[in-house]
């Protein structure tokens, strides 16, 4: 995972290989805020239909965490940490 913030000139990009592919995103520049809409995104790339693990978030206030999970470890997880990760798509 590569990533470029550019401040001066309001640009902001990301760059990842998944699976032996190579994935270049231009970002919506938000100044110091990430625009977690390229998270929806990244779940499509990353999704595969042999796998049932999937991107869920956990945001309770301006942070997020991000885990790469199954469901059945997820809901786990919810109910030992008392934490609200949901499917991010």
């Amino acid at each position: 995972v590569e990533s470029h913030v550019d401040h001066e000139k309001g640009i902001a990009s990301l760059r990842f290989i998944c699976r032996g592919g190579k994935h270049d995103m231009e970002l919506k520049y938000e100044g110091d805020w990430f625009d977690t809409n390229v998270l929806k995104e990244i779940d499509q790339i990353i999704y595969n239909d042999d796998d049932e693990r999937r991107l869920y978030k956990c945001s309770p206030d301006q942070t997020i965490t991000l885990i790469y999970k199954d469901k059945r470890t997820t809901d786990k997880l919810n109910h030992l940490t008392g934490l609200d990760f949901k499917m991010y798509i």
